[in-house]
């Protein structure tokens, strides 16, 4: 069994299974991408090109948005956190780039951008793109310009010209309606990444945007 006496449960607007989910996942986390993979002592997530660190890079689940967390080591940690570290470390992994690297990421329905909101932590290089709904976009928006107020954006619908060339928009948020993925040219993305609605979609749909994705390389 594994010791989690040093979790601390935070508020309690969920249930407790989401809770004990969140702590198997800290513990996962950090017994297969953490200490022992750190450099420097650093005693957060991270290795494999990727130091995206619960100390040294202040990885946390923010006050905004009011959601579910759990304290560890003094630092509040979400499923919602906990997953897109996860995901950023998959991508990584498939990918090969660095954390300094300059890589443009494109992802389709993003949510309110929780993974967004990670990578622009852990990589000050990164370029993301965010192709949505726009009741969805409104979100996104609105949370990752909060979260991330330094960060140079280019706002749907005024971003139009900061989508072909995403490298040298000089925004490191470039927010757009679905349809306008046409309008990125060949080259200009490093990582594609859909992790939820392709599943909403029908088979035609899905198949339409493969044909999208596959002239993004």
């Amino acid at each position: 069994a594994r010791d989690v006496s040093h979790v601390e449960h935070g508020q309690r607007r969920g249930d407790g299974e989401a809770e004990e989910i969140v702590v198997e996942l800290v513990l996962e986390l950090l017994g297969g991408c953490g200490a022992g993979r750190t450099s420097g002592g650093d005693r957060g997530i991270g290795g494999r090109g990727l130091n995206i660190g619960l100390e040294s890079r202040g990885a946390h689940e923010p006050d905004l948005g009011d959601g579910t967390y759990i304290l560890y080591n003094g630092k509040r940690l979400s499923l919602d956190l906990l997953q897109s570290i996860d995901e950023l470390y998959r991508v990584q992994e498939s990918a090969g780039f660095g954390q300094n690297d300059r890589v443009v990421f494109c992802e389709l329905g993003a949510g309110y951008g929780r993974l967004a909101d990670v990578v622009l932590s852990a990589m000050p290089n990164a370029v993301y793109m965010i192709f949505d709904l726009p009741e969805s976009l409104l979100l996104s928006q609105n949370y990752l310009t909060a979260r991330h107020p330094e960060a140079a954006a280019a706002l749907y619908p005024a971003s139009a010209e900061s989508l072909a060339e995403p490298r040298k928009a000089g925004a490191r948020l470039i927010f757009g309606l679905p349809h306008e993925m046409r309008a990125v040219k060949s080259g200009q993305v490093d990582a594609f990444i859909n992790v939820y609605s392709f599943m909403e979609m029908n088979r035609e749909q899905i198949d339409t945007y493969f044909t999208i994705i596959d002239g993004l390389q």
